[in-house]
Formats: structure tokens, C-alpha cells, sequence
């Protein structure tokens, strides 16, 4: 079929036939389908959205198109399980949530992707460490899987080569936040690698792509659609993202805070991180059979996490995967260092109110790299940002910049007195998770 006639068809707002669909991904994996193409034909997407049966047609083409892997003969214990959540400023849950799981009995090969215009990427976070290899060979994954419960990775050509493109072509078109692209790609990619249970964690909120609660319960809609239409056991809540889930923005900065949390799990400290592993985590548990009330998984997670068993399981994990032995002992000899720290102060006293996130985020983006393209600084960002219904007073410190270029970083230090809105009343707390699905 000609390509140039399904981009008119889905242009003008037509649902497109299996056989449309089939086309037109069999032209994206022989490279017959153009890069401009793929742009119009998501474009269209991104206008018009998709039906919930085109939704799944194109999802079992993608996945049609790659390598799945089969678990048959591993003997695993137990199910595949994880999470999927959209990506949110300041947001490394993706990271701690395997190595809970595969503390508490499950496995976990969990696919992650890179930054999307503004936010860094769970993929670009691993991979700051100090020769991980986020994209092992399959038997390599397998075992790493099998041996430590497992492994955070990213998909290669093998995995779903007309993903790739898709994503590449999105990325430069400026449809890579259309959600039903989103829930197709990251079904395939969680279908995958065998996955049996997930998770979803839909966030809405100045902190993500998804700023309003309609679009957020949508995204759940087909997610849920297309999860179940591919066999998976899937459940999920929509959380509130009007702040960074942690104190951190930028790969190193939030692979740091990531390892600290696991090695302290503090409460007190990152409440927004623990509430949501300890939810996250519990609910999978129950999803997986693991066990039969919220109550008993939210005790194992808690239990896993304070005896350190989380912390040495990921140790292993990394270490398995190219990863420094010693980097849960040292991880700042591994993870890369900005040359420059400026501190960003308030000028007024009162409670922080509010966050910008976006801005937080394309701030980062301006530090990290003076272009949009396929790589970032992983050392520079944010750190110490300060929480919403802190109360300061002029001179507390309300971020610390992390730069390699004095005057970049002097830029940005102008910028932030828009980040943070400062009221001299304490905003009313609001609770995070939102919706169950």
C-alpha cells in the first residue's frame, strides 16, 4: 500500500485498517518508509489520536517486527514483573523499583528509555556510572536476570527496530509526548522482554509531559487497553508530579541520590520517594500473586529496604553489568563531577508554593547541552532543590547548580527566581497518589 495514502487517510481523522497499519510498519523495518514519512504519519497521530483498535494493531506489528525474548528453560522462581511510569523531572523511581522486587522474590527486566526533551532519562541515569552496559547481549541480560532478579537496560536494534525509529523520528518532530505513541512504545517495549505484570504509575502535574488529570486518565485508559489485549496482569494509580520526586535533576545528581536513598532509606528525608516505592512496590507484589493483602507486601518492602538486602542485590546487578564492584562503597569516584557549584539562595522569606518543573527542566536541558540531540552532560544539573511547603527566609538555600561554563551557569542562576513561587502562606498539602486505575 502506498505509504503517502495512510498518512492522508489518518490526516484526515480515517481509522486505518490491520492491513494499513501492517503496511506501513513493514515499510518503517525495510527502510521503503521515509524518515519524513514516519514524521507526517505521527504528526497525524499526534493531531487526530488513535482508535483502541489501531492501538493494538500497531502495537503487535512493532512487537512483530523484534526479537522477544522467551524465559522458557531459566527455571525462574517466580513472574516478570515492573513498572512503567511516564517520565517526570527529577523522577529515578524506575531504578529502585527492580531491585526491591527482585529482593522480595520477583524478577525484573526493565526496559527504560532516554531523555525527552526536557526530562533525563531513567537510561540516561544508569548509564552515568562508570562503565555500565545498558544494552547487554541476550543471553548476557538472561543471566544477569536470572542471577540478581534483575537487570535495567534499553532497547537495541534487536529488541524493536521499528520502535527505534519511530522514537528517533518522534524526537525530532516534536511528537514524542503524544500518548498514544507513548502507551504503544512502552507496551512493546515492556512485552518485549517477556514482562507478566506491571505496574502503572501515571503522573500528571507541572513535573511531566501531562499537566492535567484528563489526559493523565486517558493515557491509563489505553495503557490498561493495550496491556491487557497483549496479556498482562496490569493495575496501576495516577500520582501528582508538581515537584521533582526527589531532591535531584540530572543523570549523576539523581544516580547519587538514588544510591544514597537505598543505602539510608530515609522517610524523613526523600518522603515523596518512599511513599511511592513503598506504594509501588506493595501493589506489585500483590499483582504477582506474592501476596494476598497490601498491608503484608508493604511490610516485606519496608523490611527488604532497611536490612540492606536492596542495596547489595543492586550492587550485584552492576556489577554483573560491567559496574564498578566497590561503587556502592564509593560512588562518587564513578559517577562524573561537575566543575562548577553555585548556589542559588531565596530572596524573600516565606513557603514555597509552588514549582515550575518545566522550567526546572529546560533549565536543565540549557546546562546539560546547547542543542537538541542524542546525547547530555550526565554531571550537570540540580541538587539540594528545596520542597514545596518549605519555609525559608532570605539567604536559604533553595538549589545548588551544577555547571562546567561559569557564565552558562550565571544565566541559569537568573532564571531560577521564576522556578520557585514563594507565598507567605503554607499551601495546603495535597496528597500524591491521586487515583487508583
Amino acid at each position: 500500500m502506498d505509504p503517502v495514502d495512510i498518512i492522508r487517510q489518518k490526516r484526515n481523522g480515517k481509522e486505518l485498517s490491520k492491513e494499513d497499519i501492517s503496511s506501513f510498519v513493514s515499510g518503517i523495518a525495510d527502510w521503503s518508509v521515509t524518515d519524513s514519512q514516519i514524521a507526517a504519519f505521527s504528526i497525524a497521530i499526534y493531531l487526530n489520536g488513535l482508535s483502541s483498535k489501531e492501538t493494538i494493531y500497531l502495537t503487535e506489528e512493532i512487537l512483530s517486527k523484534g526479537l522477544q525474548i522467551n524465559w522458557e528453560g531459566m527455571s525462574l522462581s517466580s513472574s516478570l514483573s515492573d513498572v512503567y511510569t511516564n517520565e517526570g523531572i527529577g523522577d529515578y523511581l524506575p531504578i529502585l523499583v527492580p531491585a526491591v522486587l527482585a529482593s522480595c522474590g520477583l524478577y525484573s527486566p526493565s526496559v527504560n528509555g532516554h531523555y525527552k526533551e526536557y526530562i533525563c532519562g531513567i537510561l540516561d541515569k544508569i548509564s552515568s556510572i562508570e562503565g555500565y552496559n545498558p544494552y547487554p547481549r541476550i543471553t548476557h541480560l538472561k543471566n544477569a536476570v536470572y542471577d540478581h532478579g534483575f537487570a535495567i537496560i534499553g532497547t537495541t536494534g534487536e529488541f524493536s527496530p521499528v520502535y527505534r525509529r519511530i522514537r528517533d523520528v518522534c524526537a525530532s518532530s516534536g511528537t514524542i509526548t503524544a500518548t498514544d505513541l507513548i502507551a504503544i512504545s512502552s507496551i512493546a517495549q515492556k512485552k518485549s522482554v517477556g514482562l507478566e505484570n506491571l505496574f502503572l504509575n501515571i503522573k500528571f502535574g507541572t513535573g511531566c509531559f501531562i499537566k492535567d488529570l484528563s489526559t493523565a486518565q486517558k493515557l491509563s485508559r489505553t495503557l490498561k487497553c493495550l496491556g491487557e489485549a497483549n496479556k498482562l496482569n496490569i493495575s496501576g494509580f495516577i500520582s501528582r508530579h508538581d515537584q521533582p520526586t526527589g531532591k535531584s535533576v540530572g543523570a549523576s545528581l539523581e544516580m547519587l541520590e538514588a544510591v544514597t536513598f537505598l543505602l539510608s532509606p530515609s522517610q524523613t528525608l526523600y518522603p515523596r520517594v518512599y511513599e511511592l516505592l513503598l506504594s509501588i512496590c506493595s501493589n506489585i507484589l500483590v499483582l504477582a500473586g506474592l501476596f494476598s493483602h497490601l498491608s503484608l507486601a508493604e511490610e516485606k518492602v519496608s523490611k527488604e529496604l532497611h536490612s540492606g538486602r536492596v542495596a547489595s542485590r543492586f550492587s550485584e546487578m552492576l556489577t554483573s553489568l560491567g559496574g564498578p564492584p566497590d561503587f556502592m562503597k564509593n560512588p562518587k569516584n564513578y559517577l562524573p563531577q561537575a566543575s562548577i557549584i553555585k548556589t542559588f539562595f531565596a530572596k524573600e522569606s516565606g513557603y514555597i508554593k509552588g514549582i515550575d518543573c518545566e522550567l526546572l527542566g529546560r533549565l536543565w536541558r540549557d546546562l546539560s547541552n546547547d542543542s537538541y540531540n542524542l546525547s547530555i552532560k550526565p554531571a550537570l544539573g540540580f541538587s539540594d532543590i528545596a520542597q514545596i511547603g518549605t519555609h525559608v527566609t532570605e539567604d536559604s538555600l533553595l538549589a545548588l547548580v551544577h555547571s562546567d561554563n561559569s557564565s552558562k551557569a550565571e544565566e541559569v542562576l537568573k532564571e531560577l527566581p521564576k522556578v520557585f513561587l514563594i507565598s507567605s502562606k503554607r499551601p495546603v498539602s495535597e496528597t500524591i497518589i491521586y487515583e487508583t486505575l
